[in-house]
């Protein structure tokens, strides 16, 4: 009943969490944000990850800005202490994919 009223809306930007060791989470949607809100949240869970499951409610409901919840996200994220920096992030894969291929002896592309 409630799915054929609530509309999915997206980031202008992917939040990146870690809500276990290893396991990163690539938050894209107001929907990613509530199921990881509500499914994959660590034990941690303050004032800001009920603020931030509101601010997802009001998006889905069409009453607010994707923004809103992606900003909420990220404030309940920094809360818990599971907020990735993704441009970090990137850059260790980077980093990772290009030692990989050098130990392999395959040629890694000149910058």
């Amino acid at each position: 009943m409630y799915a054929a009223i609530m509309k999915d809306r997206s980031f202008h930007a992917m939040v990146v969490i870690e809500p276990r060791i290893g396991r990163y989470r690539y938050v894209r949607s107001a929907a990613d944000a509530g199921k990881v809100l509500l499914r994959a949240w660590p034990d941690h869970r303050g004032a800001k990850h009920q603020k931030a499951l509101e601010a997802v409610l009001e998006v889905l409901k069409g009453n607010a800005q994707p923004s809103a919840a992606r900003n909420a996200l990220i404030a309940a994220a920094e809360e818990s202490g599971i907020l990735v920096d993704a441009p970090s992030l990137l850059h260790e894969i980077d980093v990772a994919f290009t030692r990989r291929e050098s130990e392999a002896g395959t040629p890694v592309a000149a910058e």
